[in-house]
């Protein structure tokens, strides 16, 4: 397990105390934990089964304001990394990640198709259709996206509402 500097926010991280987590984030970012970022009770079970070996390498595709990633690192020896679309949830996390000194922790600006899937071993995603909900406006992270026909999106949720009749 990796140590940060933040004995606070390490004691949070290992006591899955989510508000007390979200306290890194300014307030419009933690109001949006509850439906958006990981509990860390996920991220410490997920993270344990995703990560096989000290050299395992995990992508969060959508990864805000890298929760998933920055509790997984501690929790342990693997490599996280994130890749995320906003450019304003990439710079929380990088400033974290740098505060934090967290060495096996990285987040990458840009739409997932701009990696290579090949570099990682294992994959995670958590509630990433929250926000293409007609019942979620109050839950939008921002308008900076267009989330009515994504590449992937799009044709994913035209197959939810084909097979769940909505």
């Amino acid at each position: 397990m990796n140590w940060p500097l933040d004995s606070n926010l390490l004691r949070c991280i290992l006591a899955e105390d989510d508000a007390g987590f979200d306290q890194i984030f300014r307030d419009r970012i933690r109001a949006l934990s509850r439906v958006h970022w990981t509990p860390l009770a996920v991220v410490r079970k997920a993270s344990a089964f995703l990560v096989q070996t000290p050299r395992t390498r995990v992508l969060d595709l959508g990864c805000g304001p890298g929760k998933f990633c920055i509790a997984g690192a501690l929790f342990t020896k693997g490599s996280f990394s994130g890749v995320e679309q906003r450019r304003r949830l990439c710079q929380i996390a990088w400033k974290i990640i740098k505060t934090q000194r967290l060495a096996n922790t990285e987040i990458f600006h840009g739409p997932i198709n701009a990696l290579s899937f090949s570099d990682f071993d294992a994959f995670y995603l958590f509630n990433p259709f929250a926000e293409h909900l007609p019942s979620a406006v109050q839950d939008r992270i921002d308008d900076t996206i267009d989330l009515r026909w994504t590449p992937i999106v799009g044709p994913l949720l035209v197959g939810i509402k084909l097979w769940f009749g909505v």
